[in-house]
């Protein structure tokens, strides 16, 4: 059995209208095979806070009850008429499992509870006297979680599995942890239930899913495979980055030196050519930021303002060298150090800056 309690945050000025609200419900949970147990109104206290409670044989008799709801016409009028009043602002919904004195079946519950106003239960009223919990909730039909999920995809996915066996899995909890993610691990995920008497067979479908029985004869991908190099290349990508500071001719230059070391002549002229044009720009750049303020960094100041030009040669003609050095050779291929290559640079332009200041 499962108790669901509300609490409901009220506008003060309303609470005949929700009275009048409660009083509606009532009727309903008991047309829907539940047992209500009244509302609790606001008294001594809170002035605007209100509780309610009320039970189902099972978590899938409440859901099953909850989904019938939604097209029940009864149903549709209670919420109209809580929406046209606003009587309550908010309302928090939490579940417990009722604890008596001895365990009794659901429908001696009902029979205790309802026995003031008359209402009977078709069930039976045997007594499970000393029969485990998880019997009882096998007994009952109640659903148990076989798997908690990060995401709702994920929980779908194990959704279908469970499916395709047979079974009759639901997903809670995934609207809630979609709106907000970052409290998905505080709920304990998206949650993967199934009916207690399927919970063998559902571990054992989720077991052969992750051991790969669901898996096509035709999925098997094989691995790429990849040219080994002679010897380690400069990563044209890092190159790039450092002419940012060091002139967008400097990662022209390393690709140049990358073909050197390949041996490949094909698209030398090109690489020349793409580096006769940005040492030019690079000089036009130092020239015109030394007129208007010398200094020994000129040149690094003249990169920055470069920067446009280095993104265009680097999307127009340098990212080729850098897609076919990982289509050939892989994502891992040797890379060797710019360290002192960058330095030498690094320090070329300083001499630069500094003579430039000196002497003009």
């Amino acid at each position: 059995m499962i108790t669901c309690h509300l609490r409901y945050v009220l506008d003060p000025t309303k609470i005949k209208e929700f009275e009048r609200y409660g009083k509606m419900w009532i009727p309903l949970v008991k047309k829907f095979g539940g047992v209500h147990h009244g509302y609790l109104l606001p008294s001594e206290g809170a002035s605007n806070i209100a509780l309610a409670s009320f039970s189902f044989p099972s978590l899938a008799a409440y859901e099953e009850y909850r989904a019938k709801s939604f097209d029940d016409p009864e149903c549709q009028v209670a919420f109209k008429y809580a929406e046209e009043t606003r009587c309550f602002f908010t309302y928090e919904r939490t579940f417990f499992r009722p604890v008596f004195e001895r365990n009794v079946s659901w429908s001696r519950t009902v029979t205790l509870m309802q026995n003031s106003d008359g209402w009977k239960a078709g069930a039976s009223h045997k007594e499970q006297e000393g029969i485990p919990v998880s019997n009882q909730a096998e007994e009952s039909g109640d659903f148990v979680r076989v798997a908690s999920c990060g995401t709702p995809t994920e929980a779908h996915l194990l959704k279908g599995v469970l499916e395709s066996a047979g079974l009759s899995p639901r997903v809670a909890d995934a609207n809630f942890v979609q709106a907000y993610s970052w409290m998905g691990p505080a709920v304990g995920g998206v949650r993967l239930l199934v009916p207690a008497s399927q919970i063998a067979a559902a571990r054992q479908a989720l077991g052969e899913f992750n051991d790969g029985a669901y898996r096509l004869g035709d999925e098997e991908i094989a691995a790429p495979s990849y040219s080994e190099l002679s010897r380690p290349l400069f990563s044209p990508d890092r190159a790039v980055l450092l002419s940012f500071a060091l002139t967008p001719a400097f990662g022209a230059a390393v690709q140049i030196a990358n073909s050197s070391i390949l041996g490949d002549a094909s698209r030398r002229v090109g690489q020349w050519v793409w580096l006769f044009l940005l040492a030019a720009a690079s000089v036009a750049g130092i020239a015109f930021l030394h007129r208007l303020s010398p200094g020994p960094l000129v040149a690094f100041r003249a990169s920055l303002v470069l920067s446009a030009v280095t993104v265009v040669w680097y999307f127009a003609g340098g990212q080729e060298q850098s897609r076919r050095f990982l289509a050939t050779y892989g994502p891992t291929y040797q890379k060797r150090s710019l360290a002192k290559l960058s330095a030498a640079m690094a320090v070329a332009l300083l001499i630069l800056g500094f003579a430039l200041s000196e002497l003009f």
